[in-house]
């Protein structure tokens, strides 16, 4: 019975001697130690794509608002999350807003207008069309210096011929299939830029009088 209860007697798990439990203690510590290491050398060495840069809001803007260095910055994207026609940062300051914006959104060529009659001119310029007689259309191109001249007034004899602007820029010429203008102007009117008092003389002048163009140098 003795030699029956022996053998049915669970048996012990068999211990490690003591130099190979801490020599597998240290092995275990150290592949923890190496794994660590690893991973905290990938956290920090630099990503292979570094992003495309595009400009990007940096506070919410109306409609309208023209771009200033304070209201862009430059973010980075990777290239699948670029929005199509984001704008490169250069490309952005001086444009203006077609539609509100909020701050940190990427702009695109959708969110800003396509620069207009009036880039560059003079501030205070006003796009004005002027039906003229005369062949002078057929002389100019955007951007030549013209005068704009009044012709006599045949219901006031005493009202003779007189320059009523003396330096305007010719800002649009339309063509026939522009659809700026109506067909039945188109031929005969150029858009010049003009200042209040020049745009007012005009407005005052057409219709009672023959209005024509002189090219200067």
């Amino acid at each position: 019975m003795r030699a029956l209860r022996v053998a049915l007697r669970r048996p012990r798990g068999r211990r490690l001697p003591p130099r190979r439990t801490a020599r597998a203690r240290r092995l275990v510590a150290g592949l923890l130690l190496a794994a660590a290491v690893a991973v905290g050398v990938d956290a920090l060495a630099p990503s292979a794509d570094p992003g495309e840069p595009v400009a990007a809001t940096t506070r919410d803007l109306p409609a309208g608002h023209v771009l200033a260095a304070a209201d862009v910055t430059t973010v980075r994207l990777p290239a699948a999350a670029v929005p199509t026609g984001a704008l490169a940062p250069g490309r952005a300051q001086g444009a203006r807003l077609s539609a509100a914006v909020r701050a940190g959104e990427v702009l695109t060529d959708a969110r800003v207008r396509a620069p207009g009659l009036l880039t560059g001119a003079p501030p205070g310029s006003w796009a004005v069309p002027v039906r003229v007689e005369g062949e002078a259309l057929a002389l100019v191109s955007p951007g030549d210096p013209v005068a704009v001249l009044a012709g006599a007034d045949l219901t006031a004899p005493e009202a003779h011929g007189e320059v009523i602007v003396e330096d305007a820029t010719v800002l649009h010429v339309p063509v026939a299939d522009s659809g700026l203008l109506g067909a039945e102007d188109t031929g005969r009117t150029v858009v010049l830029a003009l200042d209040r008092a020049e745009a007012t003389r005009v407005a005052a002048t057409a219709g009672r009088r023959p209005l024509l163009l002189a090219v200067l140098p």
